[in-house]
């Protein structure tokens, strides 16, 4: 079963701590939580905002459950603005070498500087959007200290809580 399709295999955490380590020219951020189940089920149609208790401290955190054909269209249109973003990437690179195969050219520098850009972006950001589209989100609507020290994550398979099969 698809994990959009399936809430009882998602947690609300709480962020107990967040530590960073360096090593040469790379940082490794790490993120500690507990997690608690989230006891949400799908809606048939639409987006609904419903408040779960985080079993770590009490905070009622409002969190939106999209339906399954919601949840899949969020993921849909950020899976093409992956593929856009990686067709803008290329699409530059192959134009700058087009543009700077002649000489020193100006515009070949800031075509190839746009297209790292794209790609920096198109890595950094859209990636873990795709990668961690549950279709159930923390709503925007409550205060950023909740938002911030909480998330959604995915229940082990050795949870207590668990209720899903393993695979």
């Amino acid at each position: 079963m698809d994990i959009a399709l399936d809430p009882s295999r998602l947690g609300l955490g709480h962020v107990i701590g967040v530590s960073t380590e360096s090593k040469h020219s790379t940082v490794k951020v790490t993120t500690s939580f507990v997690l608690s189940p989230l006891e949400s089920y799908r809606p048939e149609s639409g987006v609904e905002t419903v408040g779960v208790v985080c079993g770590r401290c009490g905070t009622k955190v409002e969190v939106s459950v999209a339906s399954p054909e919601v949840a899949f269209g969020r993921r849909r249109r950020r899976i093409m603005a992956l593929r856009a973003g990686l067709m803008a990437t290329v699409g530059g690179f192959v134009l700058a070498a087009a543009i700077g195969g002649t000489g020193d050219s100006p515009v070949a520098g800031w075509i190839g500087t746009f297209s790292l850009l794209s790609l920096l972006h198109t890595f950094v950001h859209l990636v873990p959007m795709v990668k961690y589209e549950f279709g159930v989100w923390l709503s925007g609507s409550q205060p950023v200290a909740v938002r911030e020290a909480h998330l959604i994550s995915v229940l082990p398979a050795n949870h207590p809580s668990f209720s899903g099969r393993r695979e």
